[in-house]
């Protein structure tokens, strides 16, 4: 691995990448200070809670890089932080108009039962939080007792008779389901009146029912002012000068001495996006574009103004007055990435962008949320076919089996996660997870992949939407990260030599796999010797001559791709078979889009 004589600085190094997973984040400061004891943390990434746990490891080595030795000891008191009674949930501040929902949501998820059960609670919640509604539920069954009262009256009346009793009971009969109809109908006003009024709360809130910006009313920092106070803290700088992408980087952009991606989605173009984005004044015809009115109310005021300074050159004017920013590339703050990556679905608000892609390049709003979505586990980045220092990953796995251990790495084979299908809302929620997650799951279980990747398994009351975990679980998640970054740090636990050699394994199995049986693809696709197909040089003369659509290249240019695809091809056909006994799952060769 390369060396390094910064001062205090571990000689080795490795990249990290974190998962996501809401308040599963606390297993991280003591695992990365772990980590960092060990290794220089050259490249970061992650999403979601995982892209805070990046973006303050970013920073201790920031200030580790300026000669502080010391460095990452500001996460032990970020984990001292975290451990008070309450301060996580604090870090999620509704606005006011989506409390009601928000005090909903907490009791469905944080109660105890089954989903029927939990549904129940919350229904009761929401009933029991409008009193009005109570008040009419109320009067409806006085009143409707009153009736029967009345009826049974005038019936005995005249005596109990046989007749009588029997009409008595039949009213009682009658009388009993039309109350429980009544009172189904008040709470069914009740519950579109509440649906209602959170739909127009989240679209004022861009649909997220805490901003992240501190709330009045609460005596501590919301999720967004605190995170920024605490990166600066990390890094050794004043709030009013925010950390960017472009320090992480240093003097030289071609060796970053920290490079930091973390992922976030539009959910308007339905894809991922990686952070930074590329500098809006060169790779970017049509950037983002960012409305400073709108950031003030979702970042700290210094972060704003400090993008429109740096993206001052590229302001432009909307059709209704405002005026628009591109996203400052290498400039942008890494907090701002990092709340783009975290913007749970409702939980948190998303973050508007703006671009100039609607019909003849009219400007159309992005919605941009949890980058959990698009993948809560980028392990994917920094991969290289010849990897000069490992990429650790940890990830965050619910815990199953009672038997196995709270902290794993292993270059065993890993089980897939199972989640037995038994009701309809597991139905639905695995439907989710296999959309979402299926390659991050996939490719965890990858030789090359599985022996650098530390599994922390969380039981159902740790981490995830539990905002309000007691202390001794929040005490309990940073003990199980302490020792996951001991686990990483441990020199027995990955073997970086083996590592290397089952990369170059599975790589060889993955070219010739991938230059392996064509067909008759090659001579029919070069040379048209197939029926319904022409021959390359054809098509490049036709397409030169006809002066639509870019422009192919050279003749000259075919004449010696050929040829030399030829001798790849060729060189393969007579490749012993280094698939042979290769680790297993086996790994597929395919062109994707980069994110």
């Amino acid at each position: 691995m390369t060396e390094t004589t910064q001062t205090g600085a571990p000689q080795q190094e490795c990249d990290l990448v974190m998962k996501g997973g809401i308040t599963s984040g606390v297993v991280y400061p003591g695992a990365i200070r772990k980590i960092a004891g060990k290794y220089r943390l050259r490249n970061l990434g992650g999403a979601s809670a995982g892209a805070i746990a990046a973006v303050a490891a970013a920073a201790c080595e920031f200030r580790r890089n300026q000669g502080a030795e010391n460095a990452y000891d500001v996460l032990r008191e970020v984990s001292a932080e975290i451990s008070q009674p309450g301060f996580v949930q604090g870090l999620f501040q509704p606005r006011p108009k989506a409390r009601p929902a928000f005090d909903v949501a907490l009791r469905l998820v944080t109660s105890s039962g089954s989903l029927n059960r939990r549904l129940l609670t919350a229904l009761v919640s929401i009933l029991g939080a409008r009193g009005r509604f109570i008040f009419w539920a109320i009067v409806t069954v006085v009143l409707w007792a009153a009736v029967i009262a009345i009826g049974v009256w005038a019936l005995a009346g005249g005596g109990l008779g046989t007749l009588e009793i029997v009409a008595v009971a039949l009213l009682g009969l009658v009388a009993l389901p039309i109350a429980f109809l009544l009172l189904a109908a008040i709470a069914a006003i009740a519950l579109t009146t509440f649906v209602g009024e959170l739909d127009r709360a989240l679209k004022e809130t861009w649909f997220g029912m805490c901003s992240g910006k501190t709330e009045d009313g609460y005596s501590q920092s919301g999720l967004t002012d605190w995170l920024h106070s605490t990166i600066q803290k990390c890094a050794g700088l004043t709030e009013d000068r925010p950390l960017t992408f472009r320090d992480l980087r240093g003097e030289n952009p071609d060796d970053p001495d920290v490079n930091l991606q973390l992922i976030t989605t539009d959910l308007s173009a339905s894809r991922p996006a990686t952070l930074p984005l590329p500098e809006w004044q060169q790779e970017e015809p049509a950037p983002y574009l960012f409305d400073p009115g709108e950031f003030a109310r979702l970042f700290p005021q210094p972060i704003v103004d400090h993008m429109v300074e740096a993206a001052r050159d590229g302001a432009r004017e909307a059709p209704d007055g405002r005026t628009l920013y591109p996203l400052p590339g290498l400039d942008l703050p890494i907090v701002v990435a990092a709340r783009l990556s975290l913007s749970f679905p409702i939980l948190l608000a998303t973050v508007p962008f703006w671009r100039a892609d609607g019909l003849e390049g009219a400007l159309v709003q992005h919605t941009m949320s949890d980058g959990g979505i698009s993948s809560n586990f980028p392990i994917h980045y920094f991969d290289s076919l010849f990897p000069g220092r490992p990429t650790f990953g940890l990830d965050l796995q619910p815990w199953r089996v009672p038997t196995d251990d709270p902290v794993e790495m292993s270059n065993e084979p890993r089980n897939p996660g199972f989640s037995e299908v038994d009701n309809v809302g597991t139905f639905f929620t695995q439907i989710l997870n296999a959309a979402r997650n299926w390659r991050d799951n996939m490719q965890a279980e990858l030789p090359g992949y599985r022996d650098r990747i530390c599994q922390i398994r969380l039981s159902a009351a740790e981490g995830g939407l539990n905002l309000n975990m007691p202390a001794p679980i929040v005490t309990a998640l940073l003990q199980r990260g302490d020792e996951a970054g001991e686990t990483v740090a441990e020199s027995g636990k990955f073997d970086w030599d083996r590592h290397r050699i089952i990369r170059f394994w599975t790589m060889m199995q993955l070219l010739q796999q991938g230059l392996g049986p064509l067909g008759f693809g090659r001579p029919g696709v070069y040379s048209g010797e197939h029926p319904g197909r022409t021959a390359f040089r054809t098509v490049v003369e036709q397409w030169r001559h006809s002066g639509e659509g870019p422009e192919p290249p050279t003749v000259d240019w075919w004449a010696k791709a050929i040829p030399a695809s030829d001798k790849v091809f060729d060189l393969a056909a007579d490749w012993a078979d280094f698939a042979a006994e290769a680790p297993t799952p086996t790994p597929t060769l395919r062109i994707v889009p980069r994110a």
